[in-house]
């Protein structure tokens, strides 16, 4: 038995992808696919987006440099995070990730916010003894595996790393020399 293959109607076209044949919606004479997924593995498979941005290269690197088409692009990620749950949570998983497969990444960004290079933020951890400058532990206790830049907030400058208690112990206290001396001495009359 032979197979059944309609008749071309007149208005009727062929796949340029996978060779069906089909009628254009509207009649159009430009459509030259029967679907979406045929027309987009044409162009993926004849490399259609690379010919396009190779050949207008000046005209992408233009508008990928201008300050709008930044402000732009970044205004629509915050928008699209804040309103949908499922993109939050989808991009949180991917850091995680990332952070996790590249610690020194984040590494070298923490010590670039605060002016450090990753070879000085190491070399003042090795002057340290790899320890808090103020308990002397080694940065493992409880939740964070770490030790924080401490700066001074009105200079900027770094006074050293810190242990995650004894970090968040003098942002508390505003790194206010008067309040820590109060409390130590409130620590020492109420019996220690």
């Amino acid at each position: 038995m032979s197979k059944y293959i309609p008749k071309k109607k007149p208005d009727d076209k062929q796949c340029l992808q996978c060779g069906k044949i089909f009628t254009p919606s509207k009649n159009d004479s430009r459509i030259v696919f029967c679907c979406t997924d045929c027309r987009l593995e044409y162009r993926k498979a004849t490399g259609y987006m690379d010919n396009y941005y190779h050949a207008n290269l000046k005209k992408w690197q233009d508008r990928n440099d201008s300050r709008e088409h930044k402000d732009a692009k970044n205004a629509a990620r915050r928008k699209k995070y804040a309103e949908d749950a499922e993109y939050r949570e989808r991009q949180k998983k991917l850091a995680r990730e990332y952070n996790r497969l590249n610690p020194e990444t984040k590494q070298r960004q923490r010590a670039k916010h605060y002016g450090l290079t990753l070879e000085e933020k190491e070399a003042i951890y090795e002057s340290q003894g790899g320890r808090c400058a103020i308990c002397g532990g080694d940065g493992t206790n409880g939740k964070w595996d770490t030790l924080y830049i401490d700066h001074d907030h009105k200079t900027g400058k770094v006074r050293g790393l810190l242990c995650a208690r004894c970090n968040f112990a003098l942002g508390q206290f505003d790194d206010d020399i008067s309040r820590l001396e109060k409390a130590a001495e409130y620590l020492r009359t109420n019996g220690i």
